[in-house]
């Protein structure tokens, strides 16, 4: 029970580090920490907004995934069901991030 419990501090921390990095680059701040960011061929407020809001996305995922596992495991508490539950989480984690790692360049070019 102890490493359930502080799983699920390490990943409360990562999702709300996602969602405080995001929100730092809706403000236009950090852009160009983003691996591929080129100042010359990408529009910052664009690629600020697009990542921004991809990182806010992706903490949220991890933050709904967090009550969905602690609801799972003290109604049910029931392994089999559990390893469902984050399989899901992260199979949607993964396809939100390839979604959208796929489809920034449209989003976020000059012109």
């Amino acid at each position: 029970m102890s490493g359930f419990i502080v799983s699920m501090f390490v990943l409360g921390g990562l999702g709300l580090l996602l969602i405080f990095y995001g929100r730092a680059l809706l403000r236009g701040k950090l852009v160009n920490t983003i691996a591929g960011y080129n100042p010359v061929k990408h529009d910052p407020e664009k690629a600020g907004r697009y990542y921004g809001e991809a990182f806010i996305a992706l903490g949220s995922i991890v933050m709904l995934d967090i009550m969905a596992l602690v609801i799972v495991r003290l109604a049910l508490d029931n392994e089999s069901i559990l390893n469902i539950v984050i399989y899901i989480a992260i199979a949607i984690f993964i396809i939100v991030l390839f979604a959208k790692v796929l489809t920034a360049e449209k989003h976020i070019n000059k012109g």
